[in-house]
């Protein structure tokens, strides 16, 4: 399939405590073509957790894109979070 592929991208969302497996499954979608994590969060991990996976997938993983509602940490810290 690698050869009709111009790049692969994935979403990951990293588990607590499983970054190391993190790591192995996303190494199967290094399949020759650029690698990109185009969308990621500390929504399953702390974003130390997150930072990590970042830093260890640099060697199969051209470029990162995190998931992003449009408004700054600031601008939430401001806000009245009530979801419902």
């Amino acid at each position: 399939m690698a050869g009709s592929l111009d790049f692969v991208s994935v979403h990951f969302y990293p588990r607590k405590g499983d970054i190391k497996n993190a790591l192995k499954v996303l190494g199967v979608y290094d399949i020759g073509k650029p690698l990109v994590v185009e969308e990621m969060y500390p929504l399953l991990c702390s974003q130390d957790e997150l930072n990590a996976f970042i830093d260890g997938s640099r060697k199969i993983a051209e470029g990162w894109v995190s998931f992003y509602w449009g408004e700054s940490i600031d601008d939430y810290m401001h806000k009245d979070l009530d979801l419902a």
